[in-house]
């Protein structure tokens, strides 16, 4: 009897069209969530901005776990919003240098999980490929 495997929802969606879904959730995660003052930060806005960086981070690792190859361009889509608030903020602002390296910090997070998560992935395909 041949065991019938289920797929996923989003198992033949190249992974820069998985980057652009997870920008495009970002958006509107941070629409939904995100109706901060950058300058007077609330509990609730460090918790909305640890979630959002959660969420970036495992979409992350998830896609390049997924195609170790993407690692070079999926967490750059996948930040996007946080790349374009970092530009804005820098070449608007001159008081917001603080918030502006706080977010360059945290781009840190979505490559690290890309590079983890491609490791696994390549270690992974090596392991099948052995069997």
């Amino acid at each position: 009897m041949d065991k019938k495997s289920k797929n996923s929802l989003f198992s033949g969606v190249p992974s820069w069209a998985l980057s652009l879904m997870t920008f495009f959730a970002s958006i509107v995660f941070w629409l939904l969530f995100g109706e901060n003052q950058l300058s007077a930060l609330s509990t609730y806005d460090i918790v909305i901005v640890i979630s959002y960086v959660i969420f970036i981070t495992a979409a992350c690792f998830f896609i390049c776990r997924r195609y170790p190859k993407s690692v070079w361009h999926t967490p750059f889509i996948c930040s996007g919003l946080l790349i374009l608030l970092v530009l804005v903020l820098a070449f608007a602002d001159a008081d917001m240098s603080r918030e502006v390296t706080i977010m360059c910090g945290i781009l840190v997070l979505p490559v690290t999980g890309a590079i983890v998560g491609a490791n696994l992935g390549r270690r992974r395909a090596i392991k099948s490929a052995v069997k």
